[in-house]
């Protein structure tokens, strides 16, 4: 009631035609100063009710607001995390795509790499089987200098094709020459070995033969450098390891081997001598491999 003559009163106040700007508060009051204390009294009771109970009306929400406030945390320490780990994910997932492109790459190049073994393996056949039908078809003087060149791609001395060639070398010629005749012409002195080494074989006109039983000759055995420094300790040749390294000498090639201070870098007369005389051990190793030549026959 009194909320109702107030806003009557009000709507009097803002009328700018009436000029007393109050209106008679009427029943059940006399007048508005009987209003007044009432009103006090209600606003006073009702402001220490809000002081009493203000706190405990707030603060029942106060759970329910640090519960929400705990969840929001602990979903945006999650949420941080994620990111971390979308972005690791995203990192790793760039890093495989570069490796699976990566291995296309390497898989386009391993497939043209296989096309051209798988080439090379075939002309590999087809060259071998030529060169097996002449060793065993031709004696070695027979060897024309086209078979000699073979000969040569047999023994990894193609680098001398064009100098065979070149000379008309064929197994006639070669038969006779000697490590001096190979130098002369112009191969490398551990290349005279092999070649001397190999002709011999296909001389003995049974090369394959002999090829396949190399285990059976202590010579054609020691046919790396690893092994063939053992067969020079086992013999106590004391030829420096290095050089046999260095060289790449194996026990096939150092049984032709005439020129002791060339191939050791020996200059003395004295060591050049004890060298041959050591050397002269393997002339029996040279015996035992015209052994195994001969037995193969």
């Amino acid at each position: 009631m009194v909320v109702d003559a107030v806003n009557r009163t009000k709507e009097v106040g803002e009328n700018e035609n009436d000029e007393w700007g109050v209106r008679v508060i009427g029943e059940p009051w006399n007048a508005w100063r009987e209003v007044v204390p009432l009103i006090s009294e209600a606003v006073k009771n009702a402001q220490n009710v809000l002081n009493s109970q203000e706190k405990e009306l707030l603060s029942k929400f106060d759970p329910e607001i640090e519960s929400l406030q705990s969840d929001i945390k602990r979903i945006e320490e999650e949420l941080s995390g994620l990111k971390k780990q979308l972005a690791s994910a995203e990192t790793s997932r760039e890093e495989m795509r570069d490796l699976v492109d990566y291995v296309k790459e390497s898989m386009e190049t391993a497939s043209a790499v296989e096309k051209y073994c798988c080439e090379f393996s075939d002309r590999e056949e087809a060259l071998l089987a030529q060169f097996n039908d002449l060793v065993k078809g031709k004696q070695f003087s027979d060897f024309s200098v086209k078979d000699i060149l073979l000969v040569l791609w047999r023994i990894n001395l193609t680098k001398y094709c064009d100098l065979f060639r070149d000379n008309s070398l064929d197994g006639n010629i070669l038969a006779d020459f000697d490590e001096n005749s190979l130098l002369e012409l112009g191969m490398d002195s551990v290349d005279v070995y092999s070649f001397l080494y190999h002709s011999n074989m296909m001389q003995s006109g049974n090369y394959l033969k002999v090829v396949e039983s190399k285990e059976e000759c202590v010579v054609c055995f020691h046919n790396t450098v690893e092994k063939t420094i053992m067969l020079l300790e086992e013999h106590q040749i004391k030829i420096d390891p290095n050089i046999i390294s260095d060289k790449n000498f194996i026990s096939p090639f150092l049984i032709y081997v005439t020129r002791v201070g060339d191939e050791f870098g020996v200059s003395n007369v004295a060591d050049k001598l004890k060298i041959r005389r050591q050397l002269g051990s393997l002339s029996s190793l040279k015996d035992l491999h015209q052994e195994h030549l001969n037995a193969s026959e």
